[in-house]
This record gives structure tokens, C-alpha cells and sequence, in this order.
């Protein structure tokens, strides 16, 4: 299962974590359930396959100037990453199942400045965000 949440501009961190835990007893009142396929049905999976929600919220944890064209953005202050899918030292989110997955970031600049943020898929561009600080 695919936990699929947003964090608007007037929550905070603790605001989308009642969410998710919100969600997640839905999900779980709905017979949605956290388990391990292993060892169970080897006809129908015959790899170790495990159900479990994927959820990460990540924010900066230092100022950023001066970023090189193409480089990574990392997001490392990370206080939700359930599913482990989110790497807060590389920026790198890597999907464990096939899935839908949503993202939003928000990106803000200092005047005169502009930055034009990309959200990247196995080297395809799928989406961007623009900032322009114009004063």
C-alpha cells in the first residue's frame, strides 16, 4: 500500500504527522494491514515481498547558495520516513514498490534571485518548480 499525503503551507510538521497517523488507522480499519509475505504462498511470491506505506517528510536543514546546475537538493532534515524509501544524506528517494507517489516542495528565494527547482525519475524531468525573488 502507497500512503499518498501532502503537507500544505499552514501546516506544520506535527499537522502532517496526525494526518498520516489519521490515515493510517483508516487504512488499517479499511483491513489494511502491515505484514510479510515471507514464507506465505511461495506460488505467489516467490520473492520476500512486504506491504507497508510509504511516507516521508523532509524539509532544509541549512541555508542553500550557490547550487550547481543538475545538483541534488537534499532535503536532510527528515521527521517522517516510514518505509525507510527517503535518504536524507543523498536527497534520494527510491521507490520500493511500484506505485503512484505524489510529491510537493515548496522553494523560496531571496530577492533578485531565482531558482528553478526538478523533480527527476530515473533521469527524466516530470516535473518543476520556479522561484523568482523579485522584489
Amino acid at each position: 500500500m502507497v500512503m499518498l499525503t501532502e503537507l500544505y503551507a499552514k501546516e506544520n510538521t506535527q499537522d502532517f504527522i496526525s494526518k498520516y497517523n489519521k490515515y493510517n488507522t483508516v487504512c488499517r480499519g479499511m483491513g489494511y494491514e502491515r505484514k510479510s509475505c515471507k514464507g506465505k504462498y511461495p506460488e505467489l511470491f516467490p520473492f520476500e515481498t512486504l506491504q507497508r506505506i510509504v511516507a516521508f517528510h523532509a524539509r532544509m536543514s541549512s541555508h542553500q547558495q550557490n547550487i550547481g546546475s543538475q545538483a541534488v537538493v537534499v532535503f536532510g532534515k527528515v521527521t517522517l520516513n516510514s518505509g525507510s524509501a527517503y535518504n536524507g544524506n543523498t536527497g534520494i528517494f527510491t521507490a520500493p514498490t511500484d506505485g503512484i507517489y505524489s510529491f510537493t516542495w515548496t522553494i523560496l528565494t531571496t530577492p533578485g534571485s531565482k531558482f528553478i527547482t526538478e523533480i527527476v525519475i530515473n533521469g527524466n524531468i516530470v516535473g518543476y518548480d520556479y522561484a523568482n525573488g523579485k522584489s
